[in-house]
């Protein structure tokens, strides 16, 4: 029994709870910036280099390609991109100025932008830069980024550039992956976008049951998944 992993569930639990708003959000991202990439660690997340490995056999590794991170934090994503060789262009946006100042000492982003996502609101970098892909992993969840974010994705895109994002669908998610399924629905029957493919993460965090908190274990029980969509 790891009581390290306990104490970084609880503080997870914590965190992603939080329901006051954007800015207590916000808030509670700066406070964790400095110990967000330690506590991942101690529980073995894995999302971001299958996520980074499924983007990168759709889009590949070329110095062409232009691939935008949402909600890129401390640049997980983006480290697993540099290691798997991605050599392109690849831009940051994250609402936490100090998650994005820790991703800014790793030295693989090429620009971050400071901003929260909302639903109908452009999108920062430049309007006339289009990208080859949008990924966010692990963002579009409870009190986080609205599933209909996934539609203003479309409008940073270029034609037949892919969406890629990761979602947990856990007790706590079952109205916000309602939600995302009624987005993606609605795009799909509109010809805006086509699956490439759907598959769960059965180990998206990597510790023994015993290490999750009684209060929060059915909460940590279901898998992530990866969703690859493609833009018509």
């Amino acid at each position: 029994m790891d009581n390290q992993a306990k104490l970084v569930w609880e503080k997870c639990n914590t965190v992603y709870n939080k329901c006051d708003g954007e800015k207590a959000l916000m808030k509670a991202y700066d406070e964790w910036a400095t110990e967000y990439d330690r506590d991942l660690d101690v529980l073995n997340y894995s999302s971001p280099n299958q996520a980074s490995q499924c983007a990168l056999k759709y889009l590949g590794c070329g110095e062409s390609t232009k691939i935008l991170d949402v909600a890129c934090g401390t640049g997980l994503v983006g480290e697993f991109l540099r290691k798997n060789n991605f050599k392109g262009l690849l831009h940051g946006i994250d609402g936490s100025a100090e998650m994005l100042n820790v991703a800014r000492k790793k030295v693989i982003y090429d620009d971050l932008f400071t901003q929260f996502i909302l639903p109908g609101k452009p999108i920062m970098p430049s309007p006339s830069l289009k990208y080859d892909g949008v990924m966010c992993v692990g963002a579009i969840t409870k009190n986080h980024l609205d599933p209909k974010v996934l539609e203003d994705f479309l409008n940073v895109l270029i034609p037949e550039g892919i969406i890629l994002f990761v979602l947990s669908k856990s007790r706590i998610n079952v109205d916000v992956a309602k939600t995302v399924d009624e987005v993606l629905k609605c795009l799909i029957n509109s010809g805006k976008i086509e699956e490439l493919e759907v598959r769960s993460i059965e180990s998206a965090f990597q510790i023994e049951d015993d290490d999750v908190p009684n209060n929060i274990q059915i909460e940590t029980s279901a898998s992530n998944h990866i969703y690859c969509y493609k833009k018509k």
